[in-house]
């Protein structure tokens, strides 16, 4: 099964299980994490503004501010409450 998920996320196959190396210090891990799940949705073509919630996590955003934003994302598929402006109509 992991192989499977290796090769339809388009893992590195050079690299074998020994080199996968895992940050020590939490602030570390946590953008590690962040960004090989930003990698991930990308390779799987996520909206930007999911791909977005995710960058500015590995970025710093607090964690609260991640988990609205991606609870807002699952409820609502977009964490905006209102379109301000469009590029598809004249302003």
């Amino acid at each position: 099964m992991i192989a499977l998920k290796r090769s339809v996320l388009g893992a590195r196959s050079d690299m074998t299980k020994d080199q996968i190396s895992v940050p020590v210090q939490p602030a570390d891990l946590k953008r590690e994490i962040a960004h090989e799940i930003y990698q991930a949705l990308e390779k799987l073509d996520a909206s930007p503004e999911l791909l977005g919630v995710i960058g500015s996590w590995s970025d710093g955003e607090g964690d609260d501010v991640v988990l609205k934003n991606l609870r807002a994302w699952n409820r609502d598929g977009s964490i905006f409450t209102k379109v301000i402006c469009r590029s598809d109509r004249p302003a």
